[in-house]
């Protein structure tokens, strides 16, 4: 019985992987896009510069999205996907600067109007949970004295997929 259902999982794990569609491979596969923001704590401005890296990493494989290309987004001076400003024991203030589909021109998971940056929360619990969003931000950056000012971001790319 377990030889039968061993079988029967594989052969659709193989049709599945069968019968989906080549995903075509970017021309430009790795860019850099400089950005700046301006926030303020406690009354203080703060600007930082740097540079949002996103380079292509292959095609990948999941239930949502069937095939789809896999990309990695990070910021060049900390090599963390989240640009932190302000870290307060469980509780750190970032900015969304984007995914590296929108600036690589992904047509399949780009967005289709221009990205706007915000601030949100990353909580972590005691249990090892996190969580993130924006709710209740408004009374978390009034508590914390955090304001973004402005974010400036580059442009997507123009990109061919072959």
């Amino acid at each position: 019985m377990k030889k039968i259902l061993f079988a029967l999982v594989s052969l659709f794990t193989i049709i599945s992987f069968a019968s989906c569609e080549k995903v075509p491979a970017p021309q430009i596969t790795e860019a850099q896009f400089p950005f700046e923001v301006v926030y303020e704590i406690d009354g203080e401005t703060i600007t930082l510069s740097d540079v949002y890296v996103c380079e292509y990493e292959g095609v990948s494989w999941n239930e949502g999205f069937g095939r789809h290309r896999q990309w990695k987004g990070y910021v060049k001076g900390t090599g963390t996907r989240e640009l932190i400003l302000l870290e307060d024991d469980s509780l750190k203030f970032a900015v969304n600067l984007g995914t590296p589909e929108y600036y690589m021109s992904d047509p399949s998971m780009a967005y289709t109007e221009e990205f706007t940056p915000y601030l949100y929360y990353i909580r972590t619990f005691e249990s090892g949970g996190v969580s993130s969003g924006t709710a209740g931000l408004d009374e978390l950056t009034d508590r914390y004295k955090i304001k973004l000012i402005s974010c400036t971001l580059s442009k997507p790319i123009k990109n061919a997929y072959r």
